[in-house]
């Protein structure tokens, strides 16, 4: 039996590929290296399991069949009592629900007293018998705190866990107004991504100038794919558009693009946003919650108001044609990167807030 003073379950219910899946890695990693030994409780079909393999935890598998699964919950107990933990952490809305089915159900005469932490990337009441919230924004914080809840909230954001040490340098920055200019986006294709309007914007700076090649590379997939595809083909955009799936070289992506687009209607952080940093690549991004924290417009990266086409292809416009300007947001964002978003900045957050 492990040791309780060190032991933490790390848990997600999660099938998916995108920044909470990745955060979820990251923290495992994190708490390997903070000296705990890492549970991770995951479902048998998830999509990052190579990545946990490359870090010094268990696995244990939980696959949740709904909200008010009381086997599962019988069987997180029975895990409990087995590895007796002193941390829960839960990343999202399956694993939430399941904590407090276990709390309630579950939890009478068990031996060790656990704290249940919640990674918060959206304001949720399934957190709320939670002890403690961790939220990846201060906007979160500020609304558990009007929504009533009484226990302790911190604000952490995403981070990446070798930034520090890899940040690129572009070997280019193409000159103003070049004739050959591409954008990217690297996310689910889900509907508050909002990508449909990345496509309009560049239909609308296509036609301006019809003398130079505007091309959008869209990394991932979604439920969304099809009726993207039918918009690009309806805007005749096939010869500028061009689908990738889920790419294993995120670097190499970087490198295929001038500007990164995050157009979403809902974002909690966008981790993206810090791979654009690490591998020099300038961002414009709607002001959701997320970008809005991580991006000081005109600074480290360019912000829009959220489902502004005007806007978003104002910006794409701009960073077209100044050059200077990219540069000025990447040395900028490669230095906000090493100072708030890295596995080094965020320990010692972490550390302060277990105590």
């Amino acid at each position: 039996m492990m040791s309780a003073r060190k032991t933490v379950f790390n848990f997600l219910h999660s099938v998916q590929r995108g920044g909470i899946e990745s955060m979820f890695v990251a923290y495992s990693k994190l708490f390997s290296e903070l000296g705990y030994q890492v549970v991770c409780i995951i479902p048998k079909n998830f999509c990052d399991k190579e990545q946990l393999d490359n870090i010094n935890c268990h696995i244990e598998f939980i696959d949740i069949k709904n909200y008010f699964d009381v086997f599962s919950a019988l069987y997180l107990r029975q895990l409990i009592e087995r590895y007796q933990p002193v941390y829960l952490l839960s990343h999202n809305g399956r694993s939430h629900s399941l904590i407090n089915l276990w709390r309630r159900f579950f939890s009478f005469n068990q031996k060790n007293k656990v704290r249940t932490i919640g990674i918060c990337h959206g304001c949720t009441k399934r957190m709320h018998s939670f002890e403690q919230i961790i939220c990846v924004n201060q906007r979160l914080v500020d609304r558990f705190r009007q929504s009533g809840y009484q226990g302790k909230l911190s604000n952490i954001p995403c981070f990446l866990p070798d930034g520090i040490n890899s940040l690129a340098v572009r070997a280019t920055v193409k000159e103003s107004r070049a004739p050959e200019f591409v954008f990217g986006i690297l996310s689910r294709l889900s509907e508050e991504k909002n990508i449909a309007l990345a496509i309009d914007a560049l239909a609308e700076i296509s036609a301006r100038h019809q003398s130079v090649r505007f091309r959008l590379l869209i990394a991932g997939d979604g439920a969304c794919k099809k009726a993207l595809a039918l918009a690009v083909k309806t805007k005749n955009l096939q010869d500028k558009v061009t689908f990738c799936g889920w790419i294993a070289d995120v670097k190499a992506f970087f490198n295929d693009i001038d500007v990164l687009l995050l157009p979403s209607t809902r974002e909690s952080f966008g981790r993206v946003i810090l791979e654009a940093f690490q591998y020099a690549t300038p961002v414009i991004a709607s002001d959701t919650d997320g970008p809005s924290q991580i991006i000081r417009h005109g600074k480290n990266g360019l912000l829009f108001g959220s489902g502004n086409l005007c806007e978003l292809t104002e910006n794409m416009l701009d960073l077209w044609s100044f050059p200077e300007l990219s540069k000025r947001l990447i040395a900028c964002g490669q230095k906000d990167l090493v100072t708030f978003y890295t596995e080094t900045a965020v320990k010692k957050k972490l550390q302060d807030i277990l105590r």
